[in-house]
């Protein structure tokens, strides 16, 4: 069945601030690594597995779909605004942003769901728009299930606004 979306977005402002909710002893941020697609694609099926966004990818369709996001499917994927999240050197965690038709679009944030409920998304969240202010960007979109309640909630607290559910709508606004 189609979920319906909806289409967020966040205004960067320099002074903006995210609380720092990540105990650092036990955590790492690092560069979005492509080096092992099959690690990465792992950590998205056991991501999306069993949740509204769930579509039936197997593990070796989710390396599909990274390998052509990375190569340009969605945009030039943004290297400086994409992260992975580490917990004793395990993967727990990615957040993946590209260019997306003249906007900077947040295309995936995934959890590990033993590590759920941390407010682990936030962290990546907030080292993407941290981030993104450094580069001056103006705004970040993201696309949300409308069903995804737990989502929904960050995002809102962040400071996300709902834009539309039509791509072509919000396309020729953001670019006027």
């Amino acid at each position: 069945m189609e979920q319906s979306r909806s289409i967020m977005k966040l205004e960067l402002n320099p002074t903006w601030v995210v609380e720092d909710t990540m105990d650092y002893d036990e955590m790492v941020i690092g560069a979005i690594n492509w080096d092992n697609l099959h690690q990465l694609a792992h950590l998205f099926y056991k991501s999306y597995h069993n949740t509204v966004d769930d579509e039936g990818e197997t593990p070796a369709e989710w390396e599909q779909e990274l390998e052509h996001l990375r190569d340009g499917k969605y945009g030039s994927v943004l290297d400086d605004l994409s992260f992975n999240l580490y917990a004793t050197e395990q993967l727990i965690g990615s957040i993946v942003c590209s260019k997306f038709k003249g906007i900077h679009l947040i295309l995936y944030i995934v959890i590990s769901p033993s590590y759920r409920g941390r407010s682990l998304s936030k962290v990546l969240l907030r080292e993407t728009i941290h981030s993104a202010i450094r580069k001056q960007l103006d705004s970040l979109y993201l696309v949300v299930t409308d069903s995804n309640a737990a989502a929904t909630r960050i995002y809102d607290a962040i400071g996300f606004q709902k834009v539309g559910t039509d791509w072509a709508e919000v396309l020729k606004r953001s670019l006027e």
